[in-house]
């Protein structure tokens, strides 16, 4: 049963999670985008709505009906080119919550009658209107959920399966090592015109290297020759060196980080690839943990093997993090890191099978006593010899 359990996750997480991931994800990052439900407050300033600004003085208990009502209209984009103020008002929504319609009552509507014009002098006014009852519908378009295609979220390495994983990562691989490969050709062009201070008049030719030959020859050209041959250095050539060597460490920090930052992501898509069968192993080897620990318990009902499996969990939790990390920062090779949680505790299990089948306790006192003789034998101190 075992067996097929794990075998059942490898197929789980290589087939049914990158859906699952993927659905999931665009579903959350819709989530994200998507505006809160319209929330008016009273005595806040709500501008949820494209175009307006709303505030109510009042909401009472039915969440329908307000009091003291100020509407800022600024659908004519002139600022605020229409203000309305009621008494009282009703919202309501319409065609399944498609539109929002507002009924005032007891109010006025003041129109800015203006051109436009920011000239000084220039004629302003506002129409100031009366009315018993008047109806504003809004639309509610903007808090509509707007699906993203799936097909955007498809090249994250979460949607992919094993064969996906596999090609993605050796083309980050090769990548990688391409990259690598250039280092040295592109350090060229900094000594390229790197020579030896030679007098030319004493019929010694200038020596020149590139930086992909080998340094050490020109360094030993360089010893052998007199030195009657050489130059005095000035402070233009001292000033020069130094501004070679500042380019240069600059540039070979700069191709560190992106050759560090191809190596993570290379190493993060192989980890995805590993942790589908690591996780998937884990299943037999707590089953290993697990089987044994049930018929070798005998006392302590279902308590004692509950928090002995949540302590184990934990223990394969942490290790499995801590590989991960230090596969992705390539302090240990990858698919060492995604299986030393398995590597750690499959031993433990082994032995703890072993034991129940000599139906002997490793929780018993007697099973540790050799074990606690032998560390009192290495604390208690030796006899002086004379």
């Amino acid at each position: 049963v075992a067996a097929l359990l794990t075998g059942a996750a490898f197929v789980f997480n290589n087939y049914i999670v990158p859906r699952a991931a993927l659905k999931a994800y665009s579903l959350m990052w819709d989530a994200r985008q998507q505006k809160l439900a319209l929330d008016i407050r009273e005595g806040v300033f709500y501008n949820g709505l494209p175009g307006y600004v709303l505030k109510v003085g009042k909401k009472y208990p039915d969440g329908k009906s307000l009091g003291q009502v100020m509407i800022y209209d600024h659908t004519a984009g002139r600022g605020e080119s229409t203000v309305i103020l009621a008494d009282s008002g009703v919202m309501e929504t319409l065609h399944h919550n498609q539109y929002l319609r507002l009924t005032l009552f007891r109010g006025e509507a003041f129109l800015d009658q203006s051109d436009g014009s920011t000239v000084r002098g220039a004629s302003t006014g506002y129409v100031r209107q009366a009315f018993s009852r008047n109806q504003i519908t809004f639309s509610l378009a903007s808090f509509k959920l707007d699906r993203t295609k799936e097909d955007l979220f498809r090249e994250n390495r979460m949607m992919k399966n094993v064969g996906e994983l596999v090609t993605v990562t050796d083309s980050l691989r090769r990548q990688a090592n391409r990259e690598r490969q250039r280092v040295t050709y592109a350090l060229d062009p900094f000594y390229t015109n790197l020579r030896l201070p030679l007098d030319s008049t004493a019929g010694v030719p200038y020596v020149r290297r590139r930086a992909a030959d080998s340094l050490a020859r020109l360094v030993r050209t360089t010893i052998q020759l007199p030195p009657r041959l050489f130059k005095p250095l000035t402070a233009n050539d001292v000033q020069s060196a130094q501004n070679v060597a500042r380019n240069v460490r600059s540039y070979v920090g700069s191709y560190r980080e992106r050759l560090a930052f191809s190596t993570r992501e290379a190493n993060s898509w192989e980890i995805e690839f590993w942790k589908k069968f690591a996780q998937s192993t884990a299943v037999f080897v707590m089953f290993l943990i697990g089987a044994p620990l049930g018929a070798i318990i005998k006392k302590g009902g279902l308590g004692v093997p509950v928090l002995l499996s949540i302590v184990f969990f934990i223990f394969y939790y942490i290790i499995s993090i801590s590989g991960e990390k230090w596969g992705r920062d390539s302090l240990m090779a990858v698919p060492l890191g995604m299986w030393l949680s398995n590597l750690v505790l499959l031993p433990i299990g082994l032995f703890f099978l072993f034991q129940a089948r000599r139906d002997s306790s490793v929780l018993d006192v007697d099973f540790w006593r050799p074990l606690v003789v032998w560390l009192r034998k290495l604390k208690k101190p030796q006899p002086a010899r004379g």
